[in-house]
């Protein structure tokens, strides 16, 4: 039982490096490897802040990420953290069709649970870009 003292909190990161977000003017995946990659020393720093206060958190990893940093993807989740999923390509869900979001899905999927032995439960959209137009997603 919680008492009046106890602070129950949940975080949530998404995993995604740098050039992958909203502001970035690099938001094609096809210029991706030639930009340098942040997401492993900011991810390291932010592990050892987590273990530091003994808190634990849940990963929206980008497939992308797994694919390229999947020992990144492995300390993460043996430090306690849980892993979800956030697409591949940081795509908006509402730009794509029900069959693409699909396939990025299960690409994303497959990478992650090559990497992590508990189950994957938790999507975050990218962009939470599940609106009026793409609840179809859900159904996926």
């Amino acid at each position: 039982m919680l008492d009046e003292q106890t602070v129950v909190n949940a975080l949530s990161i998404d995993l995604e490096d740098w050039f992958q977000g909203l502001t970035s003017t690099n938001r094609v995946p096809e210029t991706w490897p030639r930009l340098e990659s942040r997401v492993v020393a900011n991810t390291e720093r932010l592990l050892a802040l987590l273990e530091e206060y003994g808190v634990r958190a849940t990963f929206f990893v980008l497939g992308y990420v797994a694919d390229t940093c999947p020992d990144l993807v492995v300390r993460v989740a043996a430090a306690g953290h849980e892993i979800g999923v956030h697409g591949y390509w940081h795509r908006p869900i509402h730009r794509l069709t029900p069959e693409e979001f699909a396939a990025e899905l299960d690409h994303s999927l497959t990478i992650l649970r090559s990497l992590v032995s508990r189950p994957i439960i938790g999507h975050r959209a990218p962009y939470f870009s599940i609106n009026k137009d793409s609840l179809w997603a859900l159904d996926v």
